[in-house]
């Protein structure tokens, strides 16, 4: 087999692979919204994204990653007016969903801005 031919066939498999992630995902409630607003998000719709990241976070996914996105959103004023205290309530629900990545930003967040750090049953 020659490289052009290898490397066709990593390409197709690596695009099956991508189809079955997202079709696996796409079973998983929550996460049909999560992959549009990933969508929406790369194609730089913002407003949609975070529309779509809301509904993902209102039904979470396994890893809330709709929470953790629209926490993003809201941290870098993205489709969204930038609000630090809405991103810490996103981040915070997406940690208590138990998203893996929230803690960490979480505590990036309270170092540099502790002001925005309440409880989210204050929020």
């Amino acid at each position: 087999m020659n490289k052009s031919r290898i490397m066709e066939l990593v390409l197709v498999l690596s695009f099956i692979a991508g189809l079955l992630s997202v079709s696996v995902l796409a079973k998983v409630g929550g996460s049909t919204d999560l992959i549009k607003g990933e969508q929406a998000y790369n194609n730089y719709n913002y407003v949609t994204a975070a529309e779509l990241y809301k509904k993902a976070c209102d039904n979470p996914d396994p890893a809330s990653n709709g929470c953790n996105n629209l926490g993003v959103l809201f941290f870098k004023g993205k489709g969204v007016r930038r609000n630090l205290v809405k991103a810490y309530h996103y981040f915070y629900l997406a940690k208590e969903f138990g998203s893996p990545y929230s803690q960490g930003t979480l505590d990036r967040l309270c170092s540099k801005i502790p002001s925005v750090c309440i409880p989210s049953n204050r929020y």
